[in-house]
């Protein structure tokens, strides 16, 4: 795993000094806010791939930690109704469901829900599986049947 903090303290300062002395629309900015956009993307799923295993670990206050570490570079890097946020949320919950939260676990549930209402089709398969997840078996089969209309 890359040295990230280092990686991002060294783009900051090469794009501080560029910054002086280019132009505001120069395309080396340009290269340099995107690689600072990949370099946070993959912090961001290298903490996922490290809380996944931990999860699978059942090592839940360390997942957790990583989960809510990718929690507030989402919320910067993407739009509010963003798939990759859902996720985010989704795998918080998981977290507060093994631990017994239920009211956490709702409240992430319910941001994952809305995300996913207003950025997935009302019969995409994603729902289906979300709603049994959380156990409302009615809503399952009617999404299953819309599934199955379309094909």
């Amino acid at each position: 795993m890359g040295n990230y903090s280092s990686a991002l303290s060294s783009y900051i300062t090469a794009l501080a000094i560029r910054e002086e002395v280019l132009p505001p629309i120069h395309v080396d900015l340009a290269a340099f806010f995107n690689n600072i956009g990949v370099l946070y993307h993959s912090i961001v799923t290298s903490n996922d791939h490290i809380a996944a295993v931990h999860h699978d670990m059942n090592n839940c206050a360390t997942a957790f930690f990583y989960y809510e570490e990718t929690l507030p570079i989402r919320q910067a890097s993407v739009l509010p109704t963003h798939p990759d946020l859902a996720t985010s949320y989704h795998n918080i919950g998981w977290i507060y469901r093994n631990k017994k939260n239920y009211w956490e676990v709702l409240a992430s549930y319910q941001k994952v829900l809305k995300i996913r209402l207003t950025s997935l089709f009302p019969a995409h398969p994603h729902l289906a599986l979300f709603y049994d997840n959380i156990g409302d078996h009615r809503k399952v089969l009617d999404r299953y049947n819309q599934v199955l209309a379309i094909r």
